[in-house]
């Protein structure tokens, strides 16, 4: 998230140095596009990410494929009529998001080459957010590294032969293009799991993304709305006044990727352990990225605001009025940042767990409901640092109203427990599960005596207990020779769940990709001879499944109970 930022920084940076505080303050009138366009991106990409991570979850590789080839149509499709749309209403457009004076000019020639792009950003979160959960994460950096490097090279080419503000979006456009190419290499891998196929029920697949998307579609828009509606007021005040709002955005859009992609990354996590019905690792994912998550953004945050001239400096705001103002903005935005990280993670939280109606609010009410309120309250007493107040004030008023309704429940378990908001029931009784994380084939040996004890305490018959020895023995053993490269550190997790009917037995590594079932149809075809233990395995068990996501190995059997 960090580097796909690092294009619109780059753009911005350039236009302040070279074209002046007017052609960076049309660049902040013309923001409000780009998040329509990632708006657009962000119905499948958010929505169908979390689709995809539940059904891998279930192991449903049909339904992967069927919401991957949904998004891209969709993707593809309103990517093209939006540029198109956007031609034909380009100067009503450009007034409508607040362009006046010498900025009207200037915005309409950046969105005549920007609306080009349209497609291609619609479609660029769909295939990283989803080529990331396929197991291509370094693709998916390669990709925005790819977009960067190429923007900076056009942009300069502009700069050098005059290209202007068009010259500047057409940069834009073609970078990123060029990452979609670089991101279509994923399909030519043997491990993938995506793949275009004709969609079933694609109205149906798509109203799914679109309800289990709401709180991030819900976050672009309120952020399209709030921007147009604070850069109206803004321009009435002075043109610099835009700029710094614009500055902010950037500082947002750069160091606010801290938040964003951590919290989106959490809730694929979830999304598939939702799907497992794992409660030990949905709270384990959400209090580690708490943990970590609050220290990386309190400490981006304790920098920018030691130093929030940088932003605006790197921009071409060296001095008086307009650097004074963009600073003041920057400097606030640090001090909402840890907040706005919470308040991100529990919406995607919520989003990636059914929890959709809480999600909207949360996300209304921390983009759109709260700040443009508060700023309309201070800009009144306070000029412009009101508006930039209103930004921390909102991220606080909105972390209260998350905490709130938790904090009424009662003595019913934690504060932390209350607020996963997770149904008593489940996943099952943790009396009837054996959890253990283990990386080496000693400890597998003292696991099986501890399943073996475990499973004769619950009155699990001999005969059942012996074919769940085997499975862990055979299994963790292919874990430790196939999914970790010589020398590496070796952890994976066993979970036991003895039904009244049968045992669960789930392995889970975060090694380099492995199939045993495709591996033993493989090596089946070469040798029949060959891997009997994994065959032996795929007989005993009722089922032998295997998945792979947000970086994981899944194997999961089934054992009836004699």
């Amino acid at each position: 998230m960090v580097s796909a930022t690092l294009g619109t920084l780059v753009d911005n940076v350039i236009v302040g140095r070279f074209l002046g505080t007017e052609a960076l303050g049309a660049m902040g009138i013309v923001s409000p596009v780009m998040f329509l366009f990632m708006a657009l991106g962000v119905i499948c990409a958010s929505g169908g990410a979390i689709l995809v991570s539940q059904a891998l979850g279930q192991g449903d590789t049909e339904r992967v494929r069927n919401v991957f080839s949904t998004a891209i149509c969709f993707d593809v499709i309103a990517g093209i009529a939006v540029c198109v749309l956007g031609m034909i209403f380009l100067r009503p457009l450009a007034e409508l998001l607040g362009a006046r004076g010498a900025l009207a000019e200037l915005s309409v020639q950046y969105l005549k080459g920007f609306l080009f792009s349209a497609p291609a950003i619609v479609s660029l979160g769909v295939l990283m957010q989803f080529i990331q959960i396929d197991g291509s994460p370094r693709l998916s950096l390669l990709a925005t590294v790819v977009m960067t490097v190429s923007d900076v090279i056009f942009d300069l080419l502009v700069v050098l032969f005059h290209g202007g503000m068009f010259g500047m979006a057409l940069a834009t456009t073609v970078s990123n293009y060029l990452a979609c190419v670089v991101l279509a290499f994923h399909f030519r891998k043997s491990s993938c799991t995506l793949g275009f196929v004709r969609p079933r029920s694609p109205l149906r697949a798509l109203r799914e993304m679109s309800l289990t998307s709401m709180p991030a579609v819900m976050t672009m828009a309120g952020e399209l709305v709030r921007t147009a509606v604070l850069n109206n007021w803004l321009a009435v005040i002075a043109v610099s006044a835009v700029a710094a709002m614009n500055v902010r955005a950037q500082a947002q859009s750069f160091i606010g990727a801290l938040a964003l992609g951590g919290s989106q990354a959490v809730a694929a996590m979830t999304a598939m352990f939702f799907g497992e019905e794992d409660r030990e690792a949905i709270g384990l994912s959400l209090s580690s990225a708490l943990r970590q998550g609050l220290a990386g953004n309190c400490a981006a945050a304790v920098v920018v605001a030691l130093i929030p001239s940088v932003f605006p400096r790197l921009m071409g705001l060296e001095g008086g009025e307009a650097l004074r103002m963009a600073s003041a903005a920057v400097r606030w935005f640090a001090v909402a940042q840890p907040l706005r990280f919470v308040n991100l993670l529990m919406s995607q939280y919520y989003q990636s767990t059914r929890r959709t109606a809480r999600a909207v609010f949360i996300s209304l009410m921390e983009v759109l409901a709260a700040p443009v309120l508060l700023a309309g309250l201070l800009k009144g007493p306070f000029g412009v640092n009101g508006i930039w107040l209103a930004f921390p004030a909102a991220e606080l008023l909105t972390l209260i109203m998350i905490l709130l309704p938790a904090a009424a429940g009662g003595s019913r378990g934690s504060l932390f427990s209350r607020l996963l908001l997770l149904p008593e029931d489940f996943g099952g009784s943790d009396a009837d599960k054996l959890s253990v994380s283990i990386g080496s084939m000693e400890e597998v040996m003292e696991l099986i005596d501890k399943a073996y004890a475990f499973g004769e305490e619950k009155g699990v018959a001999r005969k059942t207990l012996d074919k769940l020895s085997l499975c862990i023995e055979e299994m963790a053993g292919n874990i430790v020779q196939h999914a970790f490269p010589a020398g590496e550190r070796r952890r994976f997790d066993l979970l036991v769940y003895i039904k009244p009917d049968a045992i669960l037995l789930r392995m889970r590594d975060n090694g380099r990709p492995f199939d045993p079932l495709a591996f033993l149809r493989e090596q089946a075809q070469d040798d029949p001879e060959a891997n009997l233990g994994l065959k032996v395995i795929n007989g005993i068990t009722d089922s032998f499944e295997h998945r792979s996501g947000v970086g994981l190995n899944i194997s999961l059997m089934t054992i009836r109970r004699e």
